[in-house]
């Protein structure tokens, strides 16, 4: 590595105490390389990393056998998808039953011999393996060597970030083909300035903040958890791998671990982190959200009739993806309408509002405009009452078929009624968003997609059917009960017969344009809330970024490079540095 030149690092693993140790072997003497180690600060921040949804391994609690392991690369997808269209509906629901499913921790976990911070099995015990390798991984390898293996002078950290007072220049004013490399990371630093969308330019990191880290050790854990189950018990089992971390390093003689975090968050892990910061926000440093749906996402509504979204004709992995979840409401339905976790992924109440549409496809009412002319938009106020609490057994638009939900006969079997366990499940979203609200923990930074082109999401869902000059749009329409087909996002509604003819059918179906800026699934509109939130004191700590989508939202350089931005901003606020431990002086030689 470029901070030891000449020598041969040694991986840093540690005892059973939780001290660091070095392994190395005797070479000859004509051997005049030389074994190197980082020596470890003393104290110590763990940083937990929590995913979105569908992140985290799971596996069945009666056999221990993977339930959900998203498969890693085009090859492992292919046979994944291949495996997932011969699922049928009743065994999906039997699968992704909450009450049988529990984290696995056992999936891949691959460090390269290149990464000295980590040995696959110190990222096994810091929960690496409860997480899905192609979606984070890289990331989380990034965080811990760019905080860990630094450098200082002129401010220079790792991937060629440099962020101190010169990102103040104009990019202009910088000398891009200057072979020295403090000009190199500068022309990094203001090309990452210009992706980075805020109201004002975010305040440049000093020299200082940049050493500061020194005064730290930065290891990362994960905290993987059952996503079908209510976020508010993820919360709760953050404590136990907050608790895990913090101990780990104080049974140990060689660091001090005053007990505060750091958590970085992705998608709905974000909603986890902040129900768990509300209840001990005094843990917790500060938090980093990526691609967080504050107020929801509208999206779940289109998956819950029309399937998972596919990633577009020549989008691979993204088709592929969608075939593994599920291409219909048929396959969808069943193991996620009971679910609460995916279910608070809703839009709540502080989206904005008339966010499901019904509109007639133009011309209509014989004028020949050529826009669509909405005919009903929800909700008014409360997305639980005016949208949830309905199914397509009270009208057509409503989220979840009844009959859908329970084809494996389980949920009657054991006594219970389909519709009930929908609603129950319903209730606990409702309660859930009420006690979290627009709370975020005092130090909250994060970014969110602003994409306008490749990453277009849905920031309303329409429904569009045709209303011609001679008969208009039935009063009724809006509690119409649906007619015959509600499969891939389409509906059948009859009108009133009149003999001697048959009744009328009018067909709706979902419009499948993408109607608003985002990451592809999460709108701008959820996203930017972020900036809002009440606890938040400045816009700086908030950026739209554009280029990626919402899953591989960290595989893109600019939100890395924001995540770690943020990160060593709310190390000015960590606990100062102690003295070593007593003890500790023996384990350093």
């Amino acid at each position: 590595m470029a901070t030891l030149k000449g020598v041969r690092r040694v991986k840093l693993q540690f005892d059973e105490k939780g001290n660091p140790a070095y392994e190395s072997v005797t070479s000859p003497e004509c051997f005049k390389i030389p074994a190197g180690v980082k020596l470890l600060p003393h104290d110590v921040i763990p940083v937990i990393f929590v995913p979105g949804v569908m992140g985290s391994n799971l596996r069945s609690t009666e056999d221990k056998k993977p339930v959900w392991r998203p498969p890693n690369g085009k090859w492992e997808g292919i046979k994944a998808a291949w495996q997932g269209s011969k699922q049928k509906p009743a065994k999906r629901q039997r699968l992704y039953d909450p009450a049988k499913t529990e984290v696995d921790d056992s999936g891949p976990c691959s460090i390269p011999e290149t990464n000295f911070w980590l040995t696959e099995e110190e990222a096994k015990h810091r929960g690496w393996g409860t997480v899905h390798q192609g979606s984070y991984h890289a990331f989380l390898a990034c965080l811990e060597e760019t905080l860990n293996e630094r450098r200082t002078e002129s401010g220079h950290l790792m991937n060629d970030l440099l962020l101190t007072q010169s990102l103040g220049e104009k990019i202009q004013d910088v000398y891009r083909y200057s072979p020295k490399p403090e000009i190199i990371a500068k022309v990094a630093a203001a090309d990452t300035m210009a992706k980075w969308q805020t109201p004002s330019p975010p305040p440049p990191l000093t020299e200082e903040d940049i050493k500061r880290l020194g005064s730290y050790y930065f290891p990362v854990w994960v905290h993987g958890y059952n996503w079908l189950r209510d976020n508010a018990e993820a919360a709760g089992k953050l404590q136990e791998t907050i608790d895990k971390a913090v101990n780990f390093y104080r049974g140990s003689t060689y660091f001090n671990c005053v007990g505060k975090v750091i958590l970085v968050t992705h998608s709905m892990g974000g909603l986890v982190a902040r129900c768990f910061a509300q209840q001990h926000p005094d843990q917790v440093i500060g938090v980093v959200h990526g691609a967080l749906p504050v107020v929801g996402a509208a999206a779940t509504y289109w998956r819950f009739r029309a399937g998972m979204e596919s990633g577009g004709a020549f989008d691979i992995e993204g088709n592929l993806g969608a075939i593994v979840i599920g291409e219909s409401a048929n396959e969808i339905t069943p193991p996620l309408a009971c679910a609460p976790g995916p279910l608070e992924l809703a839009p709540t109440k502080d989206y904005p509002k008339g966010w499901l549409q019904c509109a007639s496809e133009p011309p209509f009412m014989g004028q020949g405009e050529s826009k669509a002319k909405v005919l009903f938009s929800l909700p008014k106020e409360d997305p639980y009452t005016e949208i949830y609490s309905k199914t397509t057994d009270d009208c057509w638009w409503a989220m979840v078929d009844p009959a859908r939900i329970d084809p494996a006969g389980t949920i009657r079997d054991n006594g219970g009624k389909p519709i009930k366990e929908y609603k129950d499940a319903i209730d606990t979203a409702r309660v859930f968003h009420d006690k979290l609200g627009l709370y975020a923990h005092p130090e909250t930074y994060g970014f969110y997609g602003i994409d306008n082109r490749s990453y277009r999401s849905f920031g309303h869902v329409e429904w569009r059917g045709t209303f011609g000059s001679a008969e208009n749009p039935p009063e009724d329409l809006i509690t119409r009960k649906g007619y015959a087909n509600y499969k891939y996002g389409r509906v059948e509604i009859a009108e009133k017969e009149q003999p001697p003819y048959k009744p009328v059918v009018r067909v709706l179906t979902l419009a499948p344009d993408r109607n608003q800026a985002g990451d592809g699934t999460v709108p701008q509109a959820s996203g930017e809330v972020l900036r809002r939130l009440q606890n938040i004191a400045g816009q700086d700590r908030v950026f739209g970024i554009e280029g990626f989508s919402h899953q591989g939202a960290y595989d893109n350089v600019f939100a890395r490079r924001a995540a770690i931005y943020f990160l060593i901003r709310i190390v000015r606020n960590a606990p100062p540095p102690s003295p070593p431990r007593k003890g500790a002086e023996q384990c350093s030689k």
